[in-house]
Protein backbone atom coordinates (compact mmCIF):
# COMPACT_ATOMS: atom_id res chain seq x y z
CA UNK A 1 0.00 0.00 0.00
CA UNK A 2 1.33 3.44 -0.94
CA UNK A 3 2.17 5.78 1.95
CA UNK A 4 -0.13 8.43 0.44
CA UNK A 5 -3.07 5.99 0.81
CA UNK A 6 -2.31 5.44 4.50
CA UNK A 7 -1.86 9.17 5.09
CA UNK A 8 -5.17 9.93 3.35
CA UNK A 9 -6.97 7.38 5.53
CA UNK A 10 -5.48 9.01 8.62
CA UNK A 11 -6.63 12.45 7.47
CA UNK A 12 -10.16 11.23 6.74
CA UNK A 13 -10.53 9.19 9.94
CA UNK A 14 -8.91 11.67 12.36
CA UNK A 15 -9.30 15.02 10.60
CA UNK A 16 -12.20 17.43 10.50
CA UNK A 17 -14.81 17.89 7.81
CA UNK A 18 -14.53 21.28 6.17
CA UNK A 19 -17.32 23.77 5.66
CA UNK A 20 -15.84 24.70 2.28
CA UNK A 21 -14.11 22.09 0.12
CA UNK A 22 -10.67 22.64 -1.36
CA UNK A 23 -10.56 23.78 -4.98
CA UNK A 24 -9.63 20.29 -6.27
CA UNK A 25 -12.54 18.58 -4.45
CA UNK A 26 -15.00 21.29 -5.53
CA UNK A 27 -13.86 21.00 -9.16
CA UNK A 28 -14.21 17.19 -9.16
CA UNK A 29 -17.64 17.41 -7.51
CA UNK A 30 -18.79 19.75 -10.31
CA UNK A 31 -17.38 17.49 -13.03
CA UNK A 32 -18.13 13.97 -11.78
CA UNK A 33 -20.43 14.41 -8.78
CA UNK A 34 -17.91 13.33 -6.12
CA UNK A 35 -14.63 14.86 -4.96
CA UNK A 36 -12.69 11.59 -5.30
CA UNK A 37 -12.38 8.48 -3.19
CA UNK A 38 -13.81 10.16 -0.09
CA UNK A 39 -17.19 11.92 -0.34
CA UNK A 40 -16.15 14.56 2.21
CA UNK A 41 -13.24 17.00 2.04
CA UNK A 42 -11.42 16.74 5.39
CA UNK A 43 -8.06 17.82 6.71
CA UNK A 44 -5.98 17.29 9.83
CA UNK A 45 -4.43 20.67 10.75
CA UNK A 46 -0.77 20.37 11.58
CA UNK A 47 -0.27 17.21 9.54
CA UNK A 48 0.65 16.58 5.91
CA UNK A 49 1.01 20.32 5.28
CA UNK A 50 -2.74 20.76 5.77
CA UNK A 51 -3.72 18.96 2.55
CA UNK A 52 -7.12 17.26 2.44
CA UNK A 53 -7.47 13.47 2.33
CA UNK A 54 -8.61 13.35 -1.29
CA UNK A 55 -5.61 15.32 -2.55
CA UNK A 56 -3.22 13.37 -0.31
CA UNK A 57 -4.62 10.02 -1.49
CA UNK A 58 -3.49 10.78 -5.03
CA UNK A 59 -0.18 12.09 -3.62
CA UNK A 60 -1.17 15.55 -4.88
CA UNK A 61 -1.08 17.33 -1.53
CA UNK A 62 0.86 20.15 -3.16
CA UNK A 63 -2.18 20.89 -5.38
CA UNK A 64 -4.59 21.17 -2.46
CA UNK A 65 -5.75 24.75 -1.95
CA UNK A 66 -5.85 24.02 1.80
CA UNK A 67 -2.17 23.15 2.02
CA UNK A 68 0.03 25.40 4.14
CA UNK A 69 1.09 28.50 2.31
CA UNK A 70 -1.93 28.41 -0.01
CA UNK A 71 -5.05 28.70 2.17
CA UNK A 72 -5.92 30.77 5.20
CA UNK A 73 -5.05 29.29 8.56
CA UNK A 74 -7.86 27.66 10.59
CA UNK A 75 -9.23 29.74 13.46
CA UNK A 76 -11.24 28.96 16.58
CA UNK A 77 -10.02 25.38 16.98
CA UNK A 78 -11.07 23.78 20.25
CA UNK A 79 -11.28 20.17 21.34
CA UNK A 80 -15.08 20.52 21.15
CA UNK A 81 -15.13 21.73 17.52
CA UNK A 82 -16.57 19.31 14.97
CA UNK A 83 -15.52 21.37 11.96
CA UNK A 84 -12.78 23.75 10.95
CA UNK A 85 -13.68 27.37 10.44
CA UNK A 86 -11.33 29.15 8.06
CA UNK A 87 -11.11 32.85 7.59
Amino acid sequence: MRPSYVNALLIQSRGWELITECDECADKRRRIGSPSLFPICSRAPGYFDGACGNCKFQDHGFRCSLAIGIAANPVDLDDDDDVIIID
